[in-house]
């Protein structure tokens, strides 16, 4: 059984120590079954933020940074527009036909051997977006009935931590906000 209270506990100390998103990422992509799981922040001044991923979706990951899919992809954009605060997953926002039509999808997922996924979209005070997503391997069911309620769980933990101040010293909440630019932390 996840201990959802322990992995927000990590979401406010990965805030403040980078190195232990990679591990914490792979925890949240195992309570669903997943291959792995990755961070990337988009800042609201249009500058690149950072990506933090699972380490067996890493070398994916760098190439999906250099290429054009994400920026041609209507992933994202659907993504925002269901301004949910849990994961979504894919077939919530696309029609199979869709999803295996889209650039993200055929040209690196497939490629890559991975399909099925989900994604959260978390909005930052500050206007960051910060979008976390797990993927499972090419092959295996998208994400229904049985593990349905999981992403969605630690999809809303992981939103609503922002909110809750979980650190153990103002000093640490203070360090978090500096380091993620989450100002209600």
């Amino acid at each position: 059984m996840v201990d959802f209270e322990r992995l927000v506990d990590r979401i406010y100390e990965a805030a403040t120590v980078p190195d232990l998103w990679p591990s914490l990422l792979t925890d949240i992509a195992g309570t669903v079954d997943t291959e792995g799981g990755s961070m990337t922040t988009l800042r609201s001044d249009g500058a690149s933020g950072w990506d933090r991923v699972s380490p067996g979706l890493a070398k994916r990951a760098e190439e999906r940074a250099r290429s054009d899919f994400v920026k041609r992809s209507i992933a994202l954009p659907r993504l925002i527009a269901a301004n949910l605060a849990r994961f979504v997953a894919d077939f919530e926002l696309f029609t199979p036909e869709e999803y295996a039509a889209d650039p993200l999808i055929a040209k690196w997922a497939i490629p890559n051997n991975v399909y099925h996924g989900a994604a959260t979209a978390i909005h930052s005070p500050t206007g960051d977006l910060a979008i976390v997503q797990v993927f499972r391997r090419l092959g295996e069911p998208p994400l229904h009935s049985q593990t349905q309620g999981r992403p969605r769980s630690c999809g809303g933990r992981f939103g609503k931590c922002a909110g809750r101040p979980r650190l153990a010293s103002p000093h640490s909440r203070r360090a978090a906000r500096a380091a993620s630019g989450w100002s209600s932390i």
